[in-house]
């Protein structure tokens, strides 16, 4: 189950911020599943339940940054959220199951010559995430997943002192 991608995995590491950092969450694997509004996402329920799109902002900075929303910071994604809110639910569409992978390499079995193609497609798997939900309208999901990205990219949230 070796692959050339980490034959030296790293076991010190250091503790200083660096550039880095934010990139990798901005463009990796982390932002993809923080931000993909999946049927496995809480913030896909917290979008469905919302009372109004002031309640729902008010909850995703709660959720996010632990904090209430600036005046500036509400009226902003209120009006990036409010087109289309009230039919951002599609009726009939029904909550999907959570996709459970397999492992079935283990180190009874790693050395086989399938272990290597098993494991190179659980990491595929892991990389395309879960898929979109179907439960809020693709164009209002987009909207929320694009302010979800950025109050994860916010200097607020990247640089913890």
């Amino acid at each position: 189950g070796w692959r050339d991608s980490r034959p030296n995995p790293i076991s010190v590491r250091s503790e200083e911020p660096t550039m880095l950092q934010p990139l990798a969450l901005a463009n990796g694997l982390a932002s993809l599943k923080a931000t993909r509004l999946s049927d496995d996402h809480q913030l896909t329920e917290m979008a469905i339940e919302a009372e109004s799109v002031e309640a729902l902002v008010r909850d995703v900075y709660r959720h996010l940054l632990t904090r209430e929303p600036s005046a500036a910071e509400s009226a902003a994604f209120v009006e990036l959220l409010a087109p289309g809110f009230e039919e951002r639910v599609v009726e009939g569409a029904v909550k999907r199951p959570r996709r459970r992978l397999r492992n079935p390499v283990s180190w009874s079995n790693h050395l086989n010559h399938r272990a290597t193609t098993i494991k190179l497609e659980l990491e595929r798997q892991v990389r395309l995430g879960d898929p979109p939900t179907e439960r809020l309208t693709a164009d209002w999901r987009e909207r929320l997943e694009d302010a979800i990205w950025a109050l994860i990219n916010s200097p607020e949230f990247v640089f913890v002192p």
